[in-house]
């Protein structure tokens, strides 16, 4: 694809809108239909063989594979590129039971479910490897990335694997960022791993469940892939986090906040936590700012020593009930 090519799809924005195949919307997933379509279409549309591998980090039943999988089958020449890769433990977690595995009664929290993406990912004729594991164990070292899909980022651990590994393979003027959780609060590395290298980006799209789109429009420089994000002095990570606030409109800006009140949490300040976590639900109606609160304080209720704990047993439940 020539980079005027490139840079008119960035612009058209085809996904707005467009169904993706039928058999990417037949797969159980968190992601949205929006999402869903701008995975095929990045790989419909986007990728070139020549430029390096497409990265599935975070890919639960397939939602994410099977979009990537059935764009590449549909391009309009062949994909002779490296093989898809796509990433995840695979291990049933007590938040996604009832939605996704509760019609399954031999899985359990815990158990595998492998057994399960594999049927659903089968069948596209195109190049795939599935790496079961921590990510943060297995690493990269499959040389330059074109799509970079994150939705694996669940720690601070991973998100320094992708700001010291995964990163350090991009190609200026041409990979795309896919951030899922970009768009969802209580993960304060995410928005501090993108303010640390935002010089280097182009904002693209963003999508309401959460997936933001960035373009890597210039080389990262080595030192800031090498930042451990954890340890970015305390004072200058709530820098970043109120740089990137001012970034974006209402329902994202609520998003780092609540993303700040774990930080605020993670140093015990849980007072201040809780005060910001009521004043940006008091300020949206957006229903999943309210829910992202509530999970936000049950996680750092959780890190509270046991009488502190008791303490915020009323906060939880008022905001359960907001």
């Amino acid at each position: 694809m020539s980079v005027s090519t490139q840079a008119r799809l960035l612009d058209e924005r085809p996904w707005i809108g467009m169904q993706p195949p039928r058999e990417v919307l037949a797969v159980p997933t968190m992601l949205s239909v929006q999402e869903r379509a701008l995975l095929y279409v990045l790989a419909r549309d986007y990728t070139d063989p020549a430029h390096g591998a497409i990265v599935d980090a975070g890919c639960f039943l397939g939602g994410s594979t099977v979009a990537l999988l059935a764009g590449l089958r549909d391009r309009p020449t062949p994909w002779t590129g490296p093989p898809l890769v796509s990433y995840d433990l695979f291990r049933v977690e007590s938040y996604t039971y009832d939605t996704y595995f509760a019609n399954h009664p031999h899985k359990h929290v815990g158990d595998s479910f492998r057994d399960l993406y594999d049927g659903n990912v089968t069948g596209f004729g195109v190049p795939h490897v599935t790496r079961e594991g921590d990510l943060a164990q297995i690493g990269w070292d499959g040389g330059p990335i074109q799509i970079l899909f994150l939705d694996a980022l669940k720690s601070w651990a991973l998100a320094d694997v992708a700001q010291h590994h995964l990163l350090s393979n991009v190609i200026p003027g041409r990979t795309l960022i896919v951030h899922q959780d970009y768009g969802w609060g209580g993960m304060p590395w995410i928005h501090l791993g993108v303010e640390v290298i935002w010089q280097s980006l182009r904002f693209v799209d963003s999508m309401s469940y959460g997936t933001h789109l960035f373009l890597v429009e210039r080389p990262i420089a080595a030192d800031l892939l090498a930042v451990d994000l954890q340890s970015i002095p305390y004072d200058r990570q709530l820098e970043l986090m109120a740089r990137a606030r001012a970034r974006w409109p209402a329902r994202t800006a609520a998003m780092v906040d609540l993303a700040t009140v774990v930080l605020l949490g993670e140093k015990g300040h849980w007072r201040q936590a809780q005060e910001l976590a009521a004043a940006v639900t008091a300020a949206s109606d957006d229903p999943d700012v309210h829910v992202c609160a509530e999970n936000t304080l049950r996680w750092i209720a959780a890190t509270m020593p046991r009488g502190v704990r008791r303490l915020w047993r009323a906060v939880v439940s008022r905001f359960r009930s907001t």
